[in-house]
Order: C-alpha cells, then structure tokens, then sequence
C-alpha cells in the first residue's frame, strides 16, 4: 500500500497565472467531510436545527475528468471535470461500491491511460483522486472540489483564494429548463443554482422547509439533490453555497439573488415570454465592462427576435449569446422531493449561435448535448437544419395525421403518426419530406461548406448523414414518445402551413420552373444543371435509380398533394389547437393527464395494430415467418474484438508486437479459421508454436513465465501492450497476471469482459430489427455462446429491445437435451422448421440450422472482422461445407450470402409468400430454397455470393 501523501494541491489561474495552494490530511478531511446538509447549514443558518432529512439513500455520481485547461489548452498535469452522469450501485465494479458511504457518493473516473497511476482503478474517490494525484505529480482543479463542497471562500491556513471559482445561474424552471439546459448544465460539472419565481405551486413545496430535490426525466434522475433554498423577504449573510440549488426569491433585486449574481461566472435563461420582463433589471444590478469581462447569458430560448432585443438591451453588462435548442419536453409534475419531466428519450442538443464569444469560453454544459460552431455561418446551419428536420418535419407528421385522421364533428386530440408503424406508402411520403429539405440545406449552405463542419470527404458522405439523420428524428425521436397535433401546430395552423409547409413545396416548384425556362431557351440556364448536386440528393436517396430530375420531380409530386390536402385545414384552426385543451392538459399536469389524450392515445395503440397488419400485407407477409439469428459476428459486431484480445495477451510473449502486426494477425486467422470455436482451438495450437520459437531462444515456455512477464518486459513495451489492452476494455497485464492461473484461462475470461464492454450491433443490424419487427416477424437469438454471458453482450450492443430474454437460445450445459440452439429457437418461436429463416456467419452455424430443419439459411459475412477482400472466400465456406467438418460432406451449405442487413426484410417478406415454399409445405415434403435464391438475389441491394 502507498503511503498517503501528506498535501493535496490545488490548482488556480489567477489573472493569468498560476498559483498552487496546499491543505493538509487534517484540513482537507475537515473540508470534505462535511456532506451535504452540513453544507445547506453554512448556506442558511436559520435552518441549521432543521432535522436531518436526507436518510435516502442518493444516486452515485459519477465524475468523468480529463487533463484540458480552462482555457480548452492539453496539459499534461492537471485534472477537471470532463462530464458527470448518475449510475445505479449496481452498475459499477465491486471495488467502486465498496468505496460509496453515505457522506460521498461521488466517485470520479480517471482517464483510461491513467489507471496506472490510480492502482488500476476506473473509479475512485476524491480523497484517492488528491492522494495518487499529488504522489505522481498531477494537480486537481479546485472548481473539481466546488462540485463535490459547493462555491464559498477557500479555507486554506488564512490564504484567501483570488480566483472566482466557477458558478452557474440558470432562470426558469419550466419544462425546457428542467428537461434539457439543467441536466446539461449538471453533466458539465459546475456548480449551479436554479432561480424560480415564487409561484403558487413553487411557493407550496418551499414553505415545507429545507431538503433536496432531485430533477427527473421519464424517471430517470438527470441532477440530484438541488438543495431548496428560499429568502422568505429575509436578508442573511450567505458566506458558502451547496454545489447545486433550486432558489425560490422574488425578484433579482433580493438579497439573495444579488449575492448569487455577484459570484455568477456565467447565466443561463429558459424563460419563454417572461424573459425579457424577468432579466431587464440586470443592465442596472451589473456594472458595465469591457466585452471579454461580461458574463454570458446562454439564452435557451426558441423565440430568438426576444433574444436579440434582449441583447441589445443588456448590451454593455452581460454577453448574451442566442441558444439553439432542441428537445421535446411534453410534461412538468412538482412535488418537493423531485420534479419529473416528461420528455422524448433523446438528451437534446444545445449550439451557441455567437462564435466570437464561445469560442474563448468553456461552455457551461454538457459537451455530447452543446454543440460551439466555428463560424457564423455555420451555426445559422445547425438553427436551420434543426428548424427544417425537425420542427419543419414535426409540422409535416401533425398535417399528415389531420389528413387521416380529423374529423370535424368530434372535438378532441390527435396522436401524431409515428414513423416505424406508418405504412411502406406513408413512410415514403415522409423520406420524400425529408430529401427535399436535405436539398435545400445543400443549396443554402454549399456542399464544400458541409463537408468542411462535418469532416466528410465526398457529396455521398453528407447526403447520408444528412438524410439519416432526418430518420433519427423520425425513428429515434418522434416513434419513441407520444405527443399531439394541437401541441405541434400550437403557433396557429395557418401560420405553420404557410411557414413550414408551404415553403418546401414553393422551392420545389421554383426549381422546376427554372428547369422549365432553361429547356424552352434551348440551354441550361445558371446553375450547370449537368452537375446539380442539389438534384443529386433525390437520386442519392432513392426516389429514381439514374435520373436526377425525374427523382426530384417525383418529390415535388409528393410534397405537392400534402400541401394541398394541408391547406384545408387552415380555416379549422380553433378546432385543431383549442387552447381549452392546451389549458387543460397544463391544470393536469401535462397532456399525459388529459382524458382526451388518454382517450386518443388507446385509439393511437390500436391504429399501430392495425398499421404493422397493413405493413404485412403491403410487404405481402400472407403467412408468418420467425427469423433466427447467429449472435458474434451476425448481429453483435464482436469477433473483430475477440480477435484483438487473443493477439494482446499472446503478444508479451513475442519477440515484438505492433498494431499492424495485430491487424495483419487478425486477416490471417480469420481467413484461416473464422470461428469462435475453432478460434479457440487455434489458440491452443499458437501458444505451442510461441513455446518452440521462446525454446529456440532459451526462454522459458508460456505456462512458466505466465505470472511474472509482465515484470521482465521493457516498461515502454508493456506500456505499448496495456494501452492496447485498456482499449479493449481489458485490465493492466501485471494485474491479470495475478486474477489468473494461465494464460488459456485468461484467454477464455477475457475474450468476454472485452466482448461485453465493447459490443456493439453490426452495420444497419438496428434498420434491419426494427423493420422485422414492424412487419410483425418472430425474431429469435440460437448462439453457442454461456446463456449468462450472451445476455449481458445483447444489453451492452442495445439490442434488448428486439429480444426478451425467452428468445436468446444456447446449447444446454447439463447434457440433459440433446437439441440445439437453433432447435430450441424454432420451438420457442411456435412456427414450423418451413417457416424459418436463419442467419448465421459461421460455418458451425450453418450446419447446425440445416440440421434443425431450418427451410432457408443464409450466410453473412458483412461485419467488421471480415476484411472486404475475404468476404467471397468466407461466403464460399458458408455455402460449400465439403471438408469442413468429418460428417459434413453430405450436407448443403448456405443457400446464398449476404453482406447488407437491410436486405433481410425483403427477403423475409418474399419468402413468407413464396408459391414453392407452400406448395412443399402442403406436400409434406423437404423444401429446396434453391428454387427462390435467384429471386431472392434479384432483390438485394447489397452484394450477393451465390453457389454456382
């Protein structure tokens, strides 16, 4: 055990330069000690014989650090919050819970190359992160210990810290506020306070006294413990503020709201039309200074005219800097130990739209939700396409629902259509919406300009991003929550057609019209239509296989009949928004409290019933099929790793190692060999050809020098190899050179700790479930892979979704049953042997779904571990078992290969209701896919390897 260090250093940029200060053990355990009611104590005195609430246990926070300035400059000696997040105690190694108390459950995560230094942990504590931190010579950012203490004077032996620690004010604690800019504003690791107006439902849970509020979305805790902090008209010397608070006072003139704006390194607003009322008193409360000494007010709001009134109002005291935001928040219920938000899944986005003040400023949120362009220009891009992919395609969902949906004799809600349980004719309607605001984003902001912010190389890159990322929104946003019609079209339903609607179609119209002009002039007019990359966008996104303007026109047909079968409802607008119902669902709590909601979403339920049943029929699914799949390497993108894991812990052994060496290693086995078995063989028989060479060199064998090589190797070699190892998810060797007694040991435990931390689905695997699933097909796990081990691999690659834990099937361990995995899936899935499809990437795997009697087995050999130039070589083992294994020579092979999961639906579709398939079935007779594989093939856009 290391002898603890008897300083801990804190690090500060004061003015420009950088002083250190030191705490003894003694002080620095006084300090953080203290928990979290003690620090509310500091905070109001009045409360400090206010009983102890806080007996629930909390959340553990998680702090993720890296070694950036402030400045946003890479040093090499000093650490700060990199991003915080809320882990369940079971989500995190024994040591981590081992180290949770219930004064601190915070526990910051070192950065990977770094563990070396921390004992080989991932998470430690804060007195561990100053312990190994001043032994090695690293620094800790005193605003790393604000987040943990809270924001007061720095009680150092009588050295009064100049620097002003960081400190976060954020207004409104509306639904945008709480759902999207807090939770950013936590992750980011500075300290904060929310301000509130005292409202009547506000007013009611503070007059209950102190405790914690914890903020929620959907349930899930996004800022815990914001201490409830209210002036009552009292003026109380504050001296030190908790990390995080929720302030109730009634105006910015209070005593409490001055204090906290006097030690404000940034603001925040989130307060809709009461902005501008609520902030103006700080042109007179703030003095006047130079730009670059402002504090910045981040305004978070979506009315931006108000925002710029607003700057210009505020301009000489406070920077304000107009907010892209982006996330639905449906839905607010307060109750004094928490506030829940409804909102969609996705964590939302955040783009600063002044790049001359961001650019020098670390912004005060979370990095995966604030984006901070690097120009004008670029950031007008991310309002506009938010506005057009988004709240444009929000607006073009709600007028598609009215189309299908109103009915003019009944007052009442409607649920907007979803995308993954619209029919194949809707959702082309939708990717027709989709391509042509794409198109206009190419036009506007330039194709050299988009592929510059995104960091792409040719047109096809951005046209993909771009159109997939629309169907994000659609699949991943606006499928995975319900919201209604009069929310999205609450600016007037005239007004959004005419600003939302109307204006894609008239881009549309113009370009063709200016086609139209350059034909009848015998020419072509500006533009250089040979070479359209805007028209190329409609091409690229499938609307015609060669023509660009044929592709185009038919997406302006599209758009054309939704504009004007939209144009109808204008005049119904009271009827469509009735703001009765918006009063409603507000007094309720949120539209999920409304029984006009409630009634319209059943009514919404059973119109998905019946969409997945049309979606059969357009798919011409007459009778049912249930698919089975291959897990490593089909559906779990795992083998590349598994590869990796098996050259790593063989390469201290060698004479050298390299990651070329790793990937020339993995081409040769993989082509050699292929699967999870025989890799497992192969394993054994390389530890023997290592053994010879090390013999040749007078080096003991691999078994005797197994637990000590780690010693013997060069420190910048078995650096070289535990960095590679950390990589894959994998301890220090030094360390998994004691947790074992062999190498094949570790080889086996291993190769699944680097499979289930690094799992993930193959390419277009998500695409190709989640239409299977609309269709209404039966999907099924069979793998040879341990039953515990393959689920919890399934959960890290975010399958789970598709698969219960009832359809993921293995071989039995006990000998009890002699069916296989495939066996058991065709009897779990209630369809017969002809109504099954299997996918597998192995050659084991196809052998054993032929010998379940599966009707059709596929090959695939499209993930990551297969390098291009073997996929034919692979795909011929899967179709041609002769020699692969002793008792399969008789035995056909896959029936054809594939290389592209987005294929499988089509597949599926037209071998549910193949004519020979049927007619073997009512013959009772083994059916030869042979007979449809052309047809099948025919049909693929993917690469296809046939056996003849």
């Amino acid at each position: 055990m290391r002898p603890r260090c008897l300083f801990f250093c804190i690090f500060l940029h004061i003015h420009g330069t950088v002083t250190s200060y030191f705490i003894t053990p003694s002080l620095y355990r006084q300090k953080v000690g203290q928990g979290r009611r003690s620090a509310l104590i500091r905070f109001n005195t009045e409360q400090a014989d206010a009983p102890d609430t806080d007996v629930v246990e909390r959340p553990i926070e998680i702090c993720t650090l890296n070694l950036k300035a402030a400045d946003g400059t890479v040093t090499e000696d000093t650490y700060e919050i990199d991003a915080c997040e809320i882990l369940e105690l079971d989500e995190l190694p024994d040591y981590a819970r081992a180290e949770i108390t219930g004064e601190s459950r915070v526990l910051f995560r070192v950065p990977e190359n770094d563990m070396e230094f921390f004992l080989e942990k991932e998470f430690v504590t804060l007195s561990e992160l100053v312990q190994c931190s001043n032994e090695h010579g690293f620094l800790v950012d005193s605003d790393l210990v604000g987040h943990v203490e809270g924001i007061g004077e720095l009680n150092v032996e009588g050295v009064v810290a100049t620097k002003k620690q960081k400190f976060h004010i954020h207004f409104g604690a509306g639904r945008l506020g709480l759902g999207l800019v807090v939770p950013a504003i936590y992750a980011s690791g500075i300290p904060f306070a929310v301000l509130q107006r005292p409202k009547p439902k506000w007013a009611e849970i503070f007059s209950e006294g102190p405790g914690y509020v914890d903020i929620k979305v959907n349930d899930r805790i996004v800022a815990p413990g914001l201490a409830r902090v209210s002036t009552s008209g009292k003026e109380i010397p504050y001296t030190e503020y908790p990390p995080r608070s929720l302030v109730c006072c009634g105006s910015l003139e209070d005593p409490i709201a001055l204090d906290l704006l006097a030690r404000a390194t940034s603001m925040s607003c989130s307060l809709g039309a009461a902005m501008g009322k609520v902030l103006s008193p700080l042109k007179e409360l703030l003095p006047e200074l130079e730009p670059d000494e402002q504090p910045v007010l981040y305004a978070c709001e979506n009315d931006h005219n108000a925002v710029m009134r607003l700057k210009k109002e505020l301009e000489g005291t406070v920077a304000v800097v107009d907010c892209m935001v982006d996330r639905i928040c449906t839905g607010r219920e307060i109750n004094a130990d928490s506030i829940r938000i409804d909102a969609e899944p996705w964590t939302g986005s955040i783009v600063a739209q002044d790049p001359t003040v961001t650019e020098s400023r670390r912004l005060p949120f979370s990095k995966s939700v604030a984006t901070a362009p690097s120009s004008e220009l670029e950031a007008e891009y991310y309002s506009e396409r938010k506005f057009s992919l988004v709240n444009g395609m929000h607006t073009v969902i709600a007028f598609m629902t009215l189309a299908r949906q109103y009915d003019n004799q009944v007052l009442q809600e409607y649920i907007l259509l979803k995308y993954k349980f619209m029919t194949i004719s809707q959702q082309r309607e939708v990717r027709a919406w989709i391509t042509a605001r794409v198109a206009e984003l190419v036009e506007k902001y330039g194709m050299d300009n988009l592929k510059k912010w995104h960091g792409f190389e040719d047109d096809g890159e951005v046209y993909d991003y771009l159109l997939e990322w629309g169907l994000f929104v659609q699949n991943e946003r606006f499928s995975r929550t319900d919201d209604v019609v009069s929310r999205v079209l609450g600016g007037g339903v005239a007004n959004r057609w005419l600003t939302r609607l109307r204006p894609t179609q008239a881009w549309l119209e113009k370009r063709f019209e200016s086609r139209e002009a350059a034909a009848e002039n015998g020419g072509i007019s500006d533009g250089s239509f040979d070479n359209d990359v805007v028209a190329a966008a409609f091409r690229h996104a499938g609307f015609h296989p060669t023509d660009v303007y044929i592709a185009e026109e038919t997406v302006r047909d599209i758009c054309g009949d939704l504009v004007r079968q939209g144009r109808k409802f204008c005049t119904r607008g009271i009827e469509i928004t009735n703001k009765e119902l918006i009063e409603q669902q507000r007094k309720l709590g949120g539209k999920s409290n409304s029984p006009l909601v409630a009634k319209a979403l059943a009514e919404a339920h059973d119109q998905e019933y019946s969409s997945r049943l049309s979606i059969r029929k357009e798919a011409q699914m007459d009778r049912p099929v249930a698919v089975l799949f291959n897990f490593d390497g089909t559906l779990g993108d795992t083998e590349l790793v598994a590869m990796k894991v098996l050259y790593w812990e063989l390469a201290p052994f060698f004479s050298e190692c390299s990651d070329k060496d790793c990937d020339d290693f993995v081409r040769l086995v993989y082509d050699d060999l292929g699967t999870s078995r025989e890799r497992e063989r192969a394993f054994t028989n390389m530890c023997q050809a290592c053994d010879k060479h090390r013999e040749a060199r007078n080096l003991e064998p691999i078994s005797k020098a197994f637990t000590t090589i780690a010693g013997k190797l060069p420190t910048k070699r078995r650096r070289y190899i535990n960095n590679a190892r950390r990589s894959l998810g994998l301890p220090a060797l030094e360390v998994a050179n004691q947790r074992y007694n062999s190498l094949e040991q570790m080889q086996r435990s291993e190769t699944m700790i680097a499979v289930i931390a690094k799992a993930v689905p193959t390419c277009h695997c998500n695409d190709m479930l989640e239409s299977l699933k609309t269709m209404d097909v039966t999907c099924a796990i069979a793998t040879a892979t341990n039953y515990r081990d393959r689920h919890v691999s399934i959960d890290a690659a975010g399958l789970r979704r598709y698969f219960s834990y009832r359809s993921v099937h293995s071989p039995p361990t006990d000998g009890a049953s002699k069916d296989s995995a495939y066996m058991q899936a065709v009897q779990w899935s209630e369809a017969q042997p002809l109504d099954c499809i299997a996918l597998e990437s192995s050659v084991e795997g196809v052998i054993s779904a032929l010998g379940s009697g599966v009707a059709l087995v596929l090959g695939y050999v499209g993930a990551s571990h297969v390098p291009i130039e073997c996929r034919e070589t692979h795909a011929q083992k899967l179709m041609q078992l002769e020699g692969e294994t002793p008792d399969c020579d008789n035995i056909p092979g896959a029936a054809m290969v594939i290389d592209d999961l987005r294929d499988m639906p089509a597949i599926t579709a037209y071998f549910a209701n193949s004519n020979s398939r049927l007619e073997a079935s009512n013959r009772g007779e083994i059916y030869d896919p042979a007979a449809i594989v052309s047809e099948l093939a025919s049909i693929c856009e993917g690469t296809v390897y046939l056996p003849y």
